[in-house]
């Protein structure tokens, strides 16, 4: 299994696992997404409230040069357990916080899932400990024609608290590089972690060192959970098409 040193600059700390690592695992998931990844720079106090005691946030370098937080928003258009029996209807949309991270005083270093906003039915507070109900409405669509392919999305979120999260994005799409990779991915509320083994393609549309493909793009939040991590201090510095996110998920 390779590991793509751009995607652990891009998305979070990609970490290889030494063959004994990779004996212990215990399947437990597959899963099949499309995602649109918004890579911000948050102020440091915000970055270490999404992280246990005894982890620090740490910033990525490449196209998402000072990003602190991934905003994922995901399409899960199948999710199954190992021996092919759907989860949670193996269909939804969600939208994860994602704090690239690493231990104080320990050799844990990787994405720490620190919030996940989940529909019914998935489960909450799910495998991370971090996610809360919240009811998802999202659309997406692409064109192609003579000037090539372009794409626009709206995200609307509202969690059990009222909290809400809209995203408005139009883009113009290019030919996504394929990275496969294995990692650690870590909870946000415990520190623990499990096993990810990923193939996906990926396309930074905006980015440190890339020509901006963005067109347009709207992120708006309201209501006390998104206050303390958007504070209007906040920038967006990469906004990313990963067109398919292809995973087996196992425990250590």
């Amino acid at each position: 299994m390779k590991t793509n040193a751009f995607v652990a600059a891009t998305f979070g700390l990609a970490t290889a696992l030494s063959p004994a690592m990779t004996r212990a695992q215990t399947p437990v998931e597959r899963y099949v997404e499309v995602r649109t990844v918004l890579g911000f720079r948050v102020s440091p106090a915000a970055a270490q409230s999404l992280v246990p005691a005894g982890w620090q946030p740490v910033q990525l370098a490449g196209p998402t040069q000072g990003v602190n937080l991934n905003v994922i928003l995901t399409e899960r258009v199948l999710r199954e357990t190992s021996d092919g029996k759907p989860i949670d209807g193996g269909r939804s949309r969600s939208v994860i916080f994602v704090v690239p991270a690493r231990e104080a005083a320990g050799p844990g270093r990787g994405a720490m899932v620190a919030l996940v906003l989940a529909p019914p039915p998935e489960s909450v507070p799910g495998a991370y400990g971090v996610a809360v109900r919240s009811e998802i409405e999202m659309t997406r669509s692409r064109h192609f024609g003579a000037g090539g392919e372009t794409g626009a999305e709206t995200w609307s979120v509202v969690t059990n608290k009222d909290d809400r999260l809209e995203v408005e994005a139009k883009y113009t799409r290019a030919t996504p590089v394929r990275q496969v990779m294995e990692s650690k991915v870590y909870a946000g509320s415990t520190g623990g972690y499990r096993i990810y083994q990923t193939d996906q393609g990926v396309d930074v549309m905006r980015g440190i060192g890339v020509t901006d493909r963005v067109q347009s793009i709207v992120f708006r939040t309201s209501g006390p959970r998104f206050a303390r991590i958007f504070d209007g201090s906040e920038q967006l510095v990469s906004v990313s098409a990963v067109p398919w996110h292809v995973r087996n998920v196992s425990d250590p």
